[in-house]
Formats: C-alpha cells, sequence, structure tokens
C-alpha cells in the first residue's frame, strides 16, 4: 500500500512543461522524469507534448531545432499523490518503461498494446477487477526494481542547461488530437508498486502481448485474476507485500516467468503445478515470509 507522504501543492501545468522540457533535453528525448511534483493526476500535459512538440518551452542552450518525443521511452512519474490516470496514456505510443510506483492509484483505464484490442475496450471507464471474484522500473534489465527504488527526479535536474521563461506556447492549449488506433504497442516494463490497489488491475491485461516485467508489490491485493494467463511474454513479476490468499491454477500457465517475487502474503498453500514454471525460474523465486501454515510440506515436490 502506498506509503504516506507530506502533502504538497501540485506542480502547474506550466511547470510540469518546463521541467519536461528540461528532462528531454538532459536525456536526449528519451525520459521524461516526472518525479516528485505533487500532481494527484496523471499529466496531460505530457500527452499533448507527444502529439506536438512546439509546446514544450525551448531550452535556451539546445541549438536549432525543437525537443522532438520521437524517441522517448521511459516515463517516471513515481513518488507524487496521483489517484487518477487518463486513457490517454494510452497516447504515449512509444515508451517502453512506465514507472507510477508510490502513489494512490486504484484503479486504471484500459491499457493495451493492441489497438484492435484497445478500441474494444471502454474509453471513458476504469477498469479493475471486482473484489469478490479477484484481485491479482528500471531499466528493461533490470530484475530487482521496485516500487521502493528511487530514480533521479526532475528536482535534481539542475544542470547547467537553463529554459526560456517564456510559456506562451503552453498557455496556448493542446492541440486538435486524434486518438484512434493508439496503444502501448512497446511497453515492457510496468511498475504499480506501493500503490492502493486492492485489486488486481485487469485493465492491463491488454499488454500481455508486450509486457515483461511487472511490479505491483506493497498494495493491498487479495487475489489473482484467471486472465493472469494473458501475459504470454511476462519475465518478472513482483507481488510482494499483498494480501493475496491463493493463485489460480492459470498463473502456472505462464512459462515465461524467470524471476517471482511472492513473499510477505497470505498464501496457505501452492498448487503441484507450480512445477510447470519452476524450470524457468532461473533467476529468483522467492516465497519467504508467508503464512506461517505455509510449511514445506505444503510445497510442491516439483520445485525443489
Amino acid at each position: 500500500m502506498a506509503t504516506q507522504a507530506p502533502i504538497a501543492v501540485p506542480a502547474s501545468p506550466a511547470t510540469v512543461l518546463h521541467l519536461l522540457a528540461l528532462s528531454l533535453h538532459k536525456t536526449h528525448g528519451r525520459q521524461a522524469v516526472l518525479s516528485n511534483l505533487g500532481l494527484n493526476s496523471f499529466p496531460i500535459e505530457l500527452c499533448d507534448a507527444f502529439a506536438n512538440a512546439s509546446l514544450l518551452p525551448p531550452v535556451t542552450d539546445a541549438g536549432a531545432g525543437a525537443i522532438s518525443l520521437a524517441a522517448l521511452q521511459v516515463i517516471d512519474l513515481q513518488h507524487n499523490q496521483i489517484v487518477h490516470v487518463s486513457e490517454r496514456i494510452n497516447e504515449l505510443t512509444s515508451i517502453v518503461e512506465l514507472n507510477l510506483a508510490n502513489n494512490h492509484i486504484k484503479t486504471l483505464p484500459p491499457l493495451s498494446s493492441s489497438s484492435a484490442s484497445n478500441s474494444s475496450l471502454s474509453s471513458s471507464s476504469t477498469t479493475s477487477l471486482p473484489s469478490s471474484s479477484s484481485s491479482a522500473s528500471s531499466s528493461s534489465s533490470s530484475s530487482s526494481h521496485d516500487g521502493s527504488n528511487n530514480r533521479n527526479n526532475s528536482n535534481n535536474l539542475d544542470g547547467d542547461s537553463a529554459l526560456s521563461p517564456s510559456l506562451s506556447r503552453a498557455a496556448a492549449g493542446p492541440p486538435t488530437r486524434h486518438i484512434q488506433n493508439v496503444c502501448l504497442s512497446n511497453l515492457t516494463t510496468l511498475c504499480l508498486s506501493d500503490n492502493d490497489l486492492s485489486d488486481f488491475p485487469l485493465a492491463i491485461c491488454g499488454l500481455g502481448s508486450t509486457l515483461k516485467r511487472l511490479f505491483l508489490a506493497h498494495n493491498d491485493i487479495t487475489s489473482i485474476p484467471p486472465q493472469i494467463s494473458h501475459f504470454r511474454v511476462l519475465e518478472q513479476l513482483d507481488l510482494a507485500s499483498n494480501r493475496i490468499q491463493e493463485l489460480p491454477d492459470q498463473f502456472w500457465s505462464v512459462t515465461s516467468l524467470m524471476w517471482l517475487q511472492l513473499d510477505n502474503n497470505l498464501l496457505a498453500s501452492l498448487s503441484p503445478k507450480l512445477g510447470y514454471v519452476r524450470r524457468s525460474l532461473t533467476r529468483s523465486l522467492s516465497l519467504t515470509h508467508l503464512r506461517t501454515t505455509l510449511l514445506v510440506a505444503h510445497l510442491p515436490n516439483s520445485i525443489f
């Protein structure tokens, strides 16, 4: 569950664009670092700038040409106060890693790696699994990333560059946008650790064909839905420090898993089908601090 942080005044849209421009300049357009800004909702200014980079205030020593977001790969929004995530996040089609750790997110809009499946999802509702039936960042190479790990935040982006004080283009408002056939087709890493999720977010099941790393530690998730089988290429899954009591049989069909964290949950037993994925768990299988009734006798022999 998300840790309580001091209440901060959310950064203004102009400030968000200002820091976004500086972050992009420092990372050659690859990273948008907007952490520790007190934001209470997903910054749609990011989507506006992705569609129209001219909205970004210029960096004075950037040289000719506007900053481009075409190469944007990483979005870091951890350690804010975000409760609501806009469906417009699907417009950020180039991103590879999305870090939303340490916020107050309870539900998510439908996310998809396929424009076809995205269009079949409701664009006006947030989705999570009803508690009666389920509840279920770093760079792409990280195998031990969780929501509590800090990244360089925007408050530390204090290099030699200076930004133009003119923000008139930001005040002009967002450009006309076309949102058909948008999807997160490149997203491989999603971090939602340390939030307020009580249910496994079914809204992310549309990412099953691309997502390789999923971090959901330190929430209040009580169970995993059968739809976990949609994640066909998932390699790293962190479910530590939740309230998970059981795992569905479909969980063990995710044979691509190489790194699995189930520490600090309420699991009383594990299915013998764990043996189906044990061979692929070449990096880590962590089962410490589970419910005291989970004895070695309850573990399937095939995992040893």
